[in-house]
């Protein structure tokens, strides 16, 4: 049985929890303004900045909205551009982010440490001719820093450069010239996947025009099965080590653009073929064992909890319906599991906890189909 266990648990940690050692996904932060007299100027400035930045970024791209879902920014490093939009305006404006913006930059670590959600985070003073910053960041939270070494454009490169990648979860800009001082802190830190796509600039700005429609839902069509997605998923394969040999995982997922979330954020199907000498879908202890370890896989490798099971089939064949909660029940896992013969099927839609049960997890995990 534990060579169930090891290959269950080790499928259930990718479904969930695929997020390799480098940063990607969301940190949402608040945004003060002071003068420098300390004179709360917040409401005033941001109409242009923002109250809020919820910032999107992996190993090669970024995004920012505002509160209120504008795309404030984007970089997109395959063109090492630069996007940016001020307040009231919906033409992003473009720029070579391998300009230069300041001619004088140092930087020095300083003393004082705090802790923001939940990260430890030393601090560090950046100096240019026009301001002067103070940030603080966690060795934990970092993106790749070679990824970004050509963009110049506001220090970027520079300031990953004596981070090693750690991203700032908090910096107090003091802009000299203009009069101002700007406090960003980060309340919520999220791990999130990305696909390239995300990141294109035509994509965001006809969503932005559309202010993002219900698309028709595409039917999406495998060798041996199919099934509907709200758009088109990315298909990608990985080999794991496990203890009845290296199993490969046949992975199609839809990432949901995090300004398009309306009620789940993934939707996935995983397929992965055992060996015809393990399965043996006959026997009622192999199915007990099998399914066991695959619901109690899924949970424990997400530090989640069950919150329900039930036996279902498709076809004759067997399988569970379940509902995990994770992330200290912030987000729901819907799952659906069925074994084919000798291949696995893992369904899932992933949301947060107030839009659990909704009608598009039902569409999606529905309209699976095998074919004939």
């Amino acid at each position: 049985m534990n060579r169930y266990i090891i290959l269950i648990s080790t499928l259930s940690l990718f479904y969930v929890n695929a997020y390799g050692q480098n940063f990607s996904g969301k940190i949402q932060y608040t945004n003060t303004f002071t003068d420098l007299k300390n004179n709360d100027i917040t409401d005033r400035m941001s109409s242009f900045f923002g109250k809020e930045t919820h910032y999107f970024i992996n190993d090669s791209n970024y995004k920012a909205y505002n509160q209120n879902s504008r795309l404030a920014y984007l970089y997109n490093s395959s063109t090492n551009t630069y996007y940016s939009s001020g307040a009231g305006n919906s033409k992003m404006n473009k720029t070579d982010a391998s300009i230069k913006t300041t001619k004088q930059y140092s930087t020095k670590m300083l003393p004082e440490k705090i802790t923001i959600c939940g990260y430890e985070c030393i601090s560090m003073e950046e100096n240019t001719e026009s301001s002067t910053t103070v940030y603080f960041f966690s060795p934990l939270v970092r993106v790749d820093k070679t990824s970004y070494a050509k963009h110049n454009f506001g220090n970027w490169n520079a300031y990953l450069a004596a981070t090693n990648g750690a991203l700032p979860l908090k910096y107090i800009y003091t802009d000299k010239k203009n009069g101002y001082i700007w406090t960003c802190t980060a309340r919520e830190i999220k791990g999130q996947l990305f696909t390239q796509s995300d990141f294109d600039i035509d994509r965001e700005s006809a969503a932005q025009q559309d202010n993002i429609p219900q698309a028709d839902w595409l039917v999406y069509s495998a060798k041996d099965w199919k099934v509907n997605f709200p758009d088109a998923p990315v298909q990608s394969t990985k080999t794991i080590p496990t203890a009845i040999g290296d199993q490969t995982m046949h992975i199609y997922m839809y990432q949901v653009p995090q300004n398009a979330i309306k009620d789940n954020m993934v939707y996935s199907v995983i397929q992965t073929m055992l060996p015809d000498s393990l399965v043996n879908p006959v026997k009622t202890a192999f199915l007990e064992d099998f399914f066991r370890n695959s619901v109690d896989g899924a949970g424990k490798n997400v530090q989640g909890k069950l919150s329900s099971e039930s036996s279902i089939s498709y076809n004759s064949y067997p399988g569970r319906e379940i509902k995990i909660a994770f992330h200290n029940d912030a987000a729901i896992i819907n799952a659906r599991i069925y074994l084919v013969k000798n291949s696995i099927y893992f369904l899932q839609a992933i949301c947060e906890k107030s839009q659990d049960n909704n009608e598009s997890a039902k569409i999606f995990m529905e309209s699976f189909a095998l074919k004939n």
